[in-house]
């Protein structure tokens, strides 16, 4: 009988898998990390530049208010106050005026579909609303079919 000489082989099969799956999936986790970072990099850059016509657009209505009450105190009626205030201020074509009955209503457009309206009572010519609104009307999806419960026939 012949014998058979045994060899001992260092087996690395399964740990050259085990070792490739790691590299493969810390390779898709870097990618994912790498695309969070960019999308977070391009809200941070959308959010800065609404904060920064916001708090521009909120610097003007402060301003136009300051000026408005300056022409109050000079002995001007509310309505003939605003209107020379809208022209005092820096760009009078972003300020809109509505007059209702009760109270004036000042809106300051910001450029991405917002604006700020400050309302005024006649009354005591107080500040009573200054608040952030939307000015665009969004056109919601109405086409898409839904399942409201009863079986068709």
């Amino acid at each position: 009988m012949k014998k058979q000489v045994i060899t001992s082989r260092i087996q690395i099969g399964a740990a050259t898998i085990l070792f490739l799956f790691i590299i493969i999936c810390l390779a898709v986790f870097s990618l994912l990390s790498i695309s969070n970072a960019h999308s977070s990099l391009t809200f941070s850059k959308q959010h800065s530049d609404f904060v920064t016509k916001y708090y521009k657009a909120d610097a003007m209505a402060q301003q136009w208010i300051r000026d408005l009450n300056h022409f109050i105190k000079e002995g001007d009626s509310l309505s003939k106050a605003m209107t020379k205030a809208i022209h005092h201020s820096e760009s009078p074509a972003s300020i809109g005026i509505k007059f209702h009955n009760k109270t004036i209503q000042a809106i300051f457009s910001l450029e991405n579909g917002q604006e700020i309206q400050i309302t005024f009572r006649k009354s005591d010519q107080k500040i009573i609303d200054y608040t952030l609104h939307n000015s665009k009307q969004y056109d919601i999806d109405q086409s898409l079919p839904v399942f409201i419960g009863e079986p068709e026939e």
